[in-house]
């Protein structure tokens, strides 16, 4: 997703694709995250946690190779469905291995978990232009598979039997309802994942159209995202420290908002611009995975949790890209997204206040 959003005019040139058409690559991803979401806990009771992980990164390889391929706009959007499933079983089945295996520093690994995925973020908005100079865009979309192998390989490193033990142990242990502060936490997981995904599939093309080169625009989404990995990392030094999570919940949605309101309103500004987003961001991104995992008793209570606060979490993300490409066809303007996100903080702020302490 954050390889795409630098490149999305290139696409659109070589493709024929609108605005539209290239939002469902970040939608679609994001929707079948969600999906599969809702189904976590049985997902990680048929296929186990191991077994589970080696099958997403599977699909997420053979999804970003076949992006190598010459073909069309539809061809490429196919190619979504198939690292979206990849995507989706990650993010159901890392944070029950984490659970399970890092029970007394669990919050702390799965904040480092979810900065983690910010700094590949980074990463690949950095180089998708210099990539795509340098072997054309299709290859710089694909050269990402290799990264997937490679961590592939990590995961053979793991000995098989400490998954099994997760495995058994969820099975055997007795599993928490969904209630309703299960759908808070769901409702919060999605505001601020739709803030994250909003900025990765669009924030490049805001500036691309206040006149911005391609290249400048995707090195300000990977500094975005350096700092949003710098807030990760403040969020898991602060965690120790703050045992009540909402205070930390209240400044980052405060910042956010502010970001989105220098953005909109002094779009020269884009310093400041990055470094609130980032911010904020960077904090909430984590944080919901934090609380999630505060409420969760036990591994297998943490997969069904996992998979209905990001299961309905996704889907409520997914709508930011694609209505994103909606309003740019209709509009001409980026604008109007970005005011609808800002709508949304203060809905968050409300949510917040209601987080309870963690359970153990």
């Amino acid at each position: 997703m954050a390889s795409i959003s630098p490149l999305v005019v290139e696409i659109k040139r070589s493709l024929a694709m609108s605005d539209q058409q290239v939002g469902l690559l970040s939608t679609i991803p994001i929707v079948l995250m969600g999906i599969l979401s809702l189904a976590g806990g049985k997902i990680q009771h048929v296929l186990g946690t191991n077994k589970g992980i080696i099958i997403g990164l599977i699909c997420i390889s053979g999804g970003l190779f076949l992006r190598g391929i010459d073909g069309n706009g539809d061809s490429l959007i196919a190619t979504a469905f198939l690292c979206g499933i990849g995507v989706a079983l990650e993010q159901i089945l890392i944070p029950v291995f984490i659970r399970t295996q890092f029970r007394r520093s669990s919050s702390v690994v799965m904040s480092l978990y979810s900065t983690s995925i910010m700094m590949g973020a980074a990463l690949s908005a950095a180089l998708a232009s210099p990539l795509t100079q340098w072997s054309g865009w299709r290859h710089a979309l694909s050269s990402w598979g290799w990264l997937s192998l490679i961590a592939l390989c990590v995961w053979f490193s793991v000995p098989y039997l400490r998954i099994q033990n997760v495995q058994e142990a969820s099975d055997n242990a007795p599993k928490s309802p969904i209630d309703g502060y299960s759908w808070r936490l769901m409702t919060i997981f999605g505001i601020g994942t739709a803030a994250y995904t909003l900025i990765l599939a669009w924030l490049p093309t805001f500036y691309v159209r206040q006149g911005w080169p391609e290249s400048k625009a995707g090195y300000l989404l990977a500094t975005l995202t350096a700092i949003e990995v710098v807030a990760g990392f403040i969020v898991s030094l602060a965690l120790g420290k703050f045992r009540d999570r909402r205070p930390l919940f209240v400044i980052s949605t405060m910042v956010l908002a502010v970001g989105i309101i220098t953005m909109l309103v002094l779009p020269a500004w884009y310093g400041a611009t990055v470094v609130l987003l980032g911010l904020g961001v960077g904090a909430l991104f984590p944080l919901s995975l934090v609380i999630t995992a505060d409420y969760s008793k036990n591994a297998g209570d943490m997969a069904r949790l996992i998979g209905f606060v990001q299961g309905g979490g996704y889907i409520i993300a997914a709508c930011m890209p694609y209505f994103g490409g909606l309003l740019h066809d209709r509009t001409g303007s980026s604008s109007g997204i970005w005011g609808v996100m800002l709508c949304f903080c203060p809905i968050l702020f409300l949510l917040c206040r209601g987080i309870k302490q963690p359970l153990s």
